[in-house]
């Protein structure tokens, strides 16, 4: 462990040691990028979009690569990724909605709005309510029993009576509010949740809502709109020494499908950078969709993830409200990452300094011929230990 910790030092030194010559960040992102490229050649990404952003601006960003290898079409800042598990952060902001317009509580059981609920098999004497869900800390598993690994992949199913159905052979893992466990199943439940209390999908209560007010006119759910074909990423994952691509996009045209609440949302950059914004409490000329006491509300500490290891390395990690919570006694970021389907993402943003950054890779580190499990972390530390703290 020692001889590693050493080589990623040795690996970071052009970037951590550059730029002291009073124009820091501009030396510093240029050492740092003349250090990554190389490596996300190494390890075969295919593509990846990282935009720094400081005071609502553009101050920084690396297209590299291509949307797809076969046809050569190159990442931009118009190239849609699917975010993964950043999307809850978008379901965690339709629950403060519906809190603040008095339609539901945090501390309700679940099941006082979605009774299906009731059949997960529960052997102890809680009952998950909405906040625990929000916080990973229910019970519930991480996946539902209708999830399939298929290529390396998780696939959920489409069908919300089949989900529905399953819960009868889920049961919660510990006392509710007594433990962590990160679960994707949760917030599929709470999109379920959205859809019965607001009366419509989750897909258009979110777009309404949130995407809508925010001018997030390039970001959608499900099916792929056809004005936006050409921006699309491929993605790509390996699994077993084959890359595999052309992961299909769920199409739940009927409406009778899950929306993904977990991990369903699909966007450019440009897009994102407009959350980033509202984030920072920047209004570009767009509708807040939810006021600043309720976002300060989220991201109270609410959930010790991990802290710093012996030595000192790494960083005191949070769970709030939806949200990611990072170094909260000194230079604190918000966020959250994700991956799925090919994607893998990362959205951090330091509301006091009004910077962040976002960055997506169209390929997964899981690579068929040089695997490299390091790279996503490195780039990350490197981004908000180094990079960002510049912006001040």
């Amino acid at each position: 462990m020692i001889q590693k910790q050493i080589v990623i030092a040795l690996l970071l030194l052009p970037f951590i040691a550059h730029g002291q010559d009073g124009n820091e960040f501009p030396d510093k992102w240029d050492s740092l990028m003349s250090w990554y490229e190389p490596r996300l050649a190494k390890v075969n990404i295919i593509g990846n979009g990282m935009v720094v952003m400081k005071d609502g601006e553009i101050a920084a960003e690396n297209m590299y690569g291509f949307q797809d290898q076969d046809t050569r079409e190159p990442i931009t800042l118009n190239t849609i990724y699917n975010w993964a598990s950043c999307t809850k952060m978008f379901t965690a902001i339709a629950m403060m909605q519906l809190r603040d317009a008095g339609i539901l509580a945090l501390n309700d059981p679940i099941s006082k709005h979605l009774s299906e609920v009731k059949s997960i098999q529960n052997e102890f004497d809680e009952e998950p309510t909405i906040k625990q869900v929000l916080t990973h800390t229910s019970g519930l598993p991480r996946f539902s029993k209708t999830t399939q690994l298929i290529d390396g992949n998780f696939y959920e199913t489409q069908s919300k009576v089949s989900y529905l159905e399953a819960f009868k052979e889920t049961a919660l893992e510990y006392t509710p509010g007594t433990a962590y466990r990160y679960s994707n199943m949760g917030y599929d439940i709470l999109g379920l949740l959205i859809e019965r209390v607001a009366n419509e999908t989750y897909t258009l209560y979110v777009t309404k809502n949130i995407l809508t007010p925010l001018g997030m006119k390039n970001s959608y759910f499900n099916v792929l709109p056809d004005h936006l074909q050409k921006y699309r990423s491929n993605n790509y994952r390996g699994h077993r020494k084959k890359l595999y691509s052309k992961a299909q996009d769920f199409d739940n045209a009927d409406n009778t499908g899950l929306d993904h609440p977990s991990g369903g949302l699909n966007a450019p950059m440009t897009d994102m950078l407009l959350f980033v914004n509202f984030l920072c409490g920047i209004n570009s000329g767009a509708s807040n969709p939810l006021k600043r006491t309720s976002i300060e509300e989220m991201l109270i500490l609410q959930q010790r993830v991990h802290g710093k290891q012996k030595n000192g390395q790494g960083h005191d990690h949070f769970k709030g409200i939806g949200f990611d919570i990072i170094n909260p006694d000194s230079f604190r970021l918000v966020g959250h990452e994700g991956e799925s389907s090919g994607f893998m993402s990362s959205v951090w943003v330091n509301i006091e300094t009004k910077s962040g950054y976002l960055f997506a890779w169209n390929t997964t580190y899981r690579l068929p011929n040089k695997k490299d499990d390091t790279l996503f972390k490195q780039i990350s530390n490197a981004m908000y230990g180094e990079v960002l703290p510049l912006l001040k």
